[in-house]
């Protein structure tokens, strides 16, 4: 079921799952997703798709409510992974006990829980960098789609999807923006400023953005994030038709 080219840690799963294959090692949610094979079983009806994904889910649950391998504790592609699982679990099921472990995500990651998200975090950490934001990307764009979702369910504004949306893409347009011949940094410290581009992970990076012009009340990030998206996508007209734009 693991499509990864990652394993986690020896002692912490390994040889308590049996594939067809024999014993191996965990699903490592850097590269685990459940939506593709989901759009599949909506789309055909196919229930051997629909297992498949459901026992992913259910790894994931267990990964995650257990604190087994949980990878959660980082702002990071492994918990926007696991967010999107459980997203996609919800919306098929509507159980509760997904919106509970989604929900833990969303805690373990808050903009409150960074050090470049506040003033005072960022005086007191002068060279400490900022690198590879699209990772972190990934699991902020997971969180605006639960959000999304939750407001479906319940009529009304998500209130801690909302404020953690809107922190990230307010540090992101504020100190990640690089213009419209850079598009995102890549690497950035409170020292140094910026450096560095995304390449074609700049349009992750402009999801967050339009996100945060989505969800913000605040008139001035709102025209800071559409101003944001804007020129990472000139960046990114720019550098076509190259294969890392096109990637």
């Amino acid at each position: 079921v693991d499509s990864t080219h990652r394993g986690s840690p020896r002692l912490t799963w390994f040889g308590s799952l049996r594939w067809p294959w024999g014993a191996g090692s965990s699903p490592e949610s850097g590269h685990f997703n459940t939506r593709g094979q989901l759009c599949y079983y909506y789309f055909t009806g196919d229930r051997r798709v629909l297992e498949s994904a459901l026992e992913q889910t259910e790894l994931v649950y267990r990964k995650v409510t257990e604190n087994r391998f949980a990878q959660i504790d980082n702002l990071s592609r492994e918990a926007g992974n696991n967010l999107q699982i459980l997203t996609d679990a919800y919306l098929l099921t509507w159980d509760d006990k997904y919106r509970v472990a989604a929900e833990k995500i969303l805690a373990a990651t808050a903009p409150d829980k960074q050090w470049y998200t506040s003033e005072a975090g960022r005086r007191q950490n002068p060279a400490k960098e900022v690198s590879g934001f699209w990772t972190s990307a990934l699991c902020i764009d997971s969180a605006a789609r639960w959000t999304a979702v939750m407001e479906e369910k319940t009529g009304k504004p998500y209130e801690p999807g909302r404020r953690y949306v809107t922190a990230y893409a307010d540090f992101m347009s504020r100190f990640l923006a690089g213009g419209p011949g850079t598009g995102f940094y890549m690497t950035w410290s409170p020292a140094k400023g910026g450096r560095g581009n995304h390449g074609p992970w700049t349009y992750r990076m402009a999801d967050v953005v339009m996100f945060g012009h989505k969800y913000a009340s605040d008139p001035q990030l709102k025209k800071r994030c559409l101003k944001t998206a804007a020129d990472a996508f000139a960046f990114v007209e720019r550098e076509g038709p190259s294969a890392s734009a096109a990637y």
